[in-house]
């Protein structure tokens, strides 16, 4: 089994500048655990574990992609997710022009084939910075919940079909197959 997931590659320059944000916000930043800035994505569609023998398969049937123009991006802000009140990821959320909540629908139609089962939340265009096991206090929520982040305006043209393995260390990702946008 190994465990997949579709996620659309961010220009290296707007993750430099993301964290060069959270610099400017936090300037002790480096006593906690980000994500690795070479791991940040827009995640797509999580598949989870599949049969590897369906890789083949799902890439060909992922193709579809490539008929999509690049997307346009702005970057809104700093926010997090709370399970039982307590902060669990650190993100920032993404603006979209264009049809993404239409790509990540026909994505999900696409891997049902699969018996991948379609998400029942919304779509919300965001990427990952921070897992938080232990909470960092109000101060540190509401720094990054009420600075006002510049324009950020970006591009991006390729998405990705990815394997996620799992390791002591934390996840390690490996690009199975790029898909370039129009």
């Amino acid at each position: 089994m190994i465990r997949l997931f579709v996620a659309m590659r961010i220009p290296y320059e707007v993750r430099k500048g993301i964290f060069n944000l959270i610099e400017e916000i936090l300037p002790d930043h480096d006593k906690y655990k980000w994500e690795h800035i070479e791991k940040i994505h827009l995640t797509l569609k999580f598949i989870g574990s599949m049969d590897e023998k369906y890789l083949s398969d799902i890439g060909n049937k992922l193709s579809f992609v490539e008929n999509y123009n690049k997307f346009h991006f702005s970057i809104t802000g700093f926010n997090f997710f709370f399970r039982f009140k307590n902060p669990q990821i650190m993100w920032v959320g993404l603006r979209t022009e264009g049809p993404v909540k239409g790509l990540v629908r026909e994505i999900e139609n696409v891997l049902t084939a699969f018996s991948v089962p379609r998400e029942n939340r919304d779509f919300k265009a965001h990427l990952t910075l921070m897992r938080i096991k232990d909470n960092p206090g109000n101060e540190f929520i509401e720094s990054f919940k009420s600075f006002k982040v510049p324009e950020m305006n970006f591009s991006a043209d390729e998405i990705i079909l990815m394997q996620s393995i799992l390791k002591p260390t934390g996840s390690e990702y490996k690009e199975l197959r790029v898909y370039k946008l129009k």
